[in-house]
């Protein structure tokens, strides 16, 4: 292993608190914050330079870990009733690179020469859910250096043109990776995090570019590839759909991955309802509508879609209830029928066997296929 040469502990530079106004009194430091700050600088000192960069790396990829596991276990009406199951997705190589087929993106994230992914696919495709699973994948395996998976949802970036600009992007990255990694009662400084990533310690995951206007893609986009630049040994992984993906010229040399299409009546995708509680007793019916129902069955095509299709199929001698109407309309717009002899409202309503009324109510205007190209 190659060892690292550390110089003295350093410390962030601290701006000197302001002068309080006459009169008023003195401001005190939270009790917590104070004695988390002597609790790091205490263990700084204990350990030594390259212990002290394991140790607290292990802690953040437990804390990682954990992380992962909370997003994937599902949460809301829908994603709630999934029983914290995924389907095994497969990613594809578009237009190269040659020799991948299809491969998980968790061995793909360790393959060292594909330390720059681009995860492309639709609404609902999996992209996030393959984004955490690779991030536990790599925050609970053992090797010889404690790699640290670090996970951003960009839409949590929104707002950074105004408020940041290109000037500080660079700055404002930084600073979330120091907070992402300091896992209390460790603390990492700037230097800690160069001297982990010149190494390769570090898998950078950039969740959802699309989730950014134009304005704020035309900041972010070049902090991640300036990133991807100065730290050339560490893995970088960013998710898109396609459209949004096109626009980020900067990230042109990542190596681009799609996530494959689910078949609704495959063995996979009979497994993953199976073992969901509340649609397995439906499954068998769910499954023969779909042979004879090949519109439907074409636009199930990722695991979003299956299950509330599932779902509605299980509703389907009962009212939507309230609380569903919105999320079906909305993940149901993909839905389009080629049959013009029926409109597509008519068409999901016999399929569901809903009022004419219930169906419109809850799908309003059925759109082919909206954000995917």
């Amino acid at each position: 292993m190659k060892l690292i040469q550390f110089r003295s502990p350093e410390t962030t530079p601290v701006a000197p608190p302001e002068t309080p106004a006459a009169g008023s009194p003195p401001a005190a430091r939270p009790t917590d914050t104070a004695a988390r700050a002597l609790q790091a600088a205490v263990l700084r000192r204990v350990l030594s330079g390259q212990r002290y960069l394991q140790v607290s790396s292990e802690a953040h990829r437990e804390r990682c870990a954990s992380r992962s596991r909370a997003a994937l276990a599902g949460a809301g009406p829908v994603l709630g009733e999934s029983d914290g199951r995924h389907m095994p997705l497969t990613v594809t190589p578009i237009g190269g690179p040659a020799g991948y087929g299809a491969v998980a993106l968790a061995d793909l994230v360790g393959d060292s020469d594909a330390r720059r992914i681009a995860l492309l696919g639709g609404p609902g495709s999996g992209k996030s859910t393959l984004m955490w699973l690779a991030a536990r994948r790599v925050a609970e395996s053992a090797g010889r250096r404690p790699v640290v998976p670090v996970v951003f949802a960009l839409k949590s970036f929104q707002g950074v043109a105004r408020t940041v600009g290109v000037p500080g992007i660079a700055q404002r990255l930084t600073e979330r990776i120091l907070r992402e990694i300091s896992s209390p009662p460790y603390a990492w400084t700037r230097n800690d995090f160069l001297k982990a990533a010149s190494n390769g310690w570090c898998v950078f995951f950039f969740d959802g570019l699309d989730e950014l206007d134009a304005e704020d893609a035309r900041v972010v986009v070049p902090a991640i590839a300036g990133l991807a630049r100065a730290h050339p040994e560490c893995g970088i992984v960013a998710s898109a759909r396609t459209a949004s993906y096109r626009g980020a010229v900067e990230l042109r040399d990542f190596k681009r991955f799609e996530v494959e299409p689910v078949d609704p009546l495959g063995d996979d995708a009979a497994a993953y309802l199976s073992g969901i509680g509340s649609v397995r007793d439906h499954v068998r019916g769910f499954r023969q509508m779909l042979e004879f129902e090949a519109p439907i069955r074409a636009a199930l095509s990722t695991p979003l879609r299956l299950l509330i299709a599932a779902l509605i199929y299980r509703d389907k001698s009962e009212a939507i209830p309230e609380e569903r109407v919105k999320l079906y309309r909305d993940a149901l717009e993909w839905i389009e029928s080629p049959e013009r002899r029926r409109t597509p409202q008519e068409q999901v309503s016999q399929w569901l066997m809903l009022s004419p009324e219930a169906c419109l109510r809850s799908l309003a205007v059925l759109a082919t296929k909206a954000g995917e190209t």
